[in-house]
């Protein structure tokens, strides 16, 4: 059995993602050789709400600049695999 113990007070209250949160959800699970690993969601305080998310992923000016921001970010080297 897991047990999650309130961690409120273990972070600086200025620093870092943890005091930012809003909610979070994990989720534990096995591989086939007993590893442990977990799959999670947080939203962020201050975050939009999934409708306002949704209007905003559909605006083309936003949708523009994503694009943009991808293409800065993402690279690939053909040679890499030589």
């Amino acid at each position: 059995m897991l047990q999650v113990k309130n961690t409120q007070d273990l972070f600086d209250k200025n620093v870092g993602v943890p005091n930012h949160i809003k909610v979070h959800y994990g989720c534990y699970e096995t591989t086939k050789n007993d590893s442990l690993y977990i799959h999670t969601l947080s939203w962020l305080n201050n975050f939009p709400n999934p409708n306002r998310l949704i209007q905003t992923l559909h605006d083309e000016i936003f949708h523009q600049n994503m694009i943009k921001y991808l293409n800065g970010i993402i690279t690939h080297d053909i040679n890499w695999y030589k």
